[in-house]
């Protein structure tokens, strides 16, 4: 028994069948052709905390249909690290968005720039969304398709009260003001 393999549900009510005709762990792991570490880790893990309302037909309340469902339960609460902290790719896609790149952005720079490097944009929107980037907060960099989303970004009306600006009009200011910046250095060098 070199590698583990998942149960499969029929494995499973096997299991539960077995269990209820009274069979131990070594005589159950021998019919199923695995380990007896392997049947007691399954038991263990998948029996019920509580005594079932319904009088069960092990001793374990050990269930198929139950093991089952925590299994699926188990799979779907593990967290993928796509990005670590500190690394290079962590480091690069909190460094654009600070510069307010969107992740579709990002991620094609990062193709093009770094080929071993890939991220995927789905991967930098649930960063983004699960709030896993410290520097960076939903409100810091809303990317929604709706014309009226507005950012946490506020600007000084005439009337001394914040208005917030959208991430368009951010993006206006900005190419405005930067293309002034390159004309004003075109034109002192020349």
């Amino acid at each position: 028994m070199s590698s583990y393999i998942h149960f499969t549900h029929d494995e499973r009510i096997c299991l539960q069948k077995l269990l209820s005709e009274g069979k131990s762990f070594r005589q159950i792991a021998f019919l199923m052709g695995r380990s007896p570490s392997t049947i007691s880790r399954v038991v263990n893990r998948n029996r019920a905390k509580y005594p079932p309302k319904h009088k069960s037909d092990n001793k374990f309340n050990y269930h198929q249909w139950r093991a089952q469902i925590q299994t699926i339960c188990r799979r779907r609460q593990i967290r993928r690290t796509a990005l670590k902290v500190d690394s290079f790719k962590y480091n690069y896609v909190v460094e654009k968005l600070k510069l307010f790149w969107s992740p579709e952005q990002i991620a094609m720079r990062m193709r093009l720039d770094f080929p071993n490097q890939i991220i995927g944009v789905a991967t930098i929107y649930r960063y983004i969304k699960r709030g896993d980037l410290p520097e960076i907060t939903k409100c810091f960099h809303t990317m929604s398709r709706n014309a009226h989303s507005i950012s946490c970004l506020p600007q000084m009306t005439l009337f001394g009260h914040f208005r917030y600006l959208t991430f368009m009009q951010l993006r206006t200011v900005f190419f405005k003001n930067l293309s002034l910046i390159y004309l004003y250095l075109y034109v002192t060098i020349r």
